[in-house]
């Protein structure tokens, strides 16, 4: 997937200036494989106007990244039914290759899965909502059935990218960068 390599220096750079990261913060980004996941999946998926719904899903996961968006974007009871309620701000495509977007997704899903499970412990005793902690989703049930969806799939160039062998270590490759925690304050916007 070289020739995304260059696309996604370009939407880092037009988000980064957006966002008013500094160079540091925009090299995080870039490195964040989750992020280019996420904005990735349009161009692999061969969505009319990729650029569109890549820089715009991006946007979405940096802004629910934000520290003063967390109470927004946490996950709360509301979104158990389905495992896909808290990541639809970040998957809007137009038209595609529905399988591969789905697989994606997929991906993004089973990384917040296994997120909750290996957080179980810290988030009791936060007192913040998990729901593999509470008994709400069967981890084992779910992950399993994420695994079987995403093999369905071939896509060799997600997989170079961010594939599920890395969602299962549960990690979304955090960016708060100092500039987009302050752009609220910056922007002198009230929540």
């Amino acid at each position: 997937m070289k020739e995304f390599e260059l696309t996604w220096h370009g939407i880092v750079k037009k988000v980064a200036h957006t966002f008013r990261l500094s160079p540091g913060e925009e090299k995080q980004l870039l490195e964040n494989r989750v992020a280019k996941l996420i904005g990735a999946i349009p161009y692999l998926a061969d969505c009319r106007n990729p650029d569109r719904s890549s820089i715009g899903n991006v946007c979405s996961y940096l802004i629910a990244k934000h520290t003063a968006m967390k109470p927004v974007y946490s996950h709360r009871k509301s979104d158990d039914e389905d495992i896909s309620a808290r990541l639809r701000g970040i998957s809007h495509f137009e038209g595609g290759n529905q399988a591969v977007i789905e697989r994606g997704m997929n991906i993004l899903y089973l990384t917040m899965l296994c997120n909750y499970q290996k957080d179980q412990k810290n988030d009791i005793t936060a007192g913040k909502y998990n729901p593999v902690a509470s008994g709400a989703w069967n981890y084992e049930t779910m992950i399993h059935d994420l695994f079987a969806a995403i093999a369905e799939v071939h896509c060799p160039d997600m997989d170079e990218i961010f594939g599920a062998e890395q969602g299962e270590r549960g990690f979304w490759d955090p960016l708060a960068p100092k500039e987009v925690n302050n752009l609220i304050e910056k922007q002198d916007i009230s929540v």
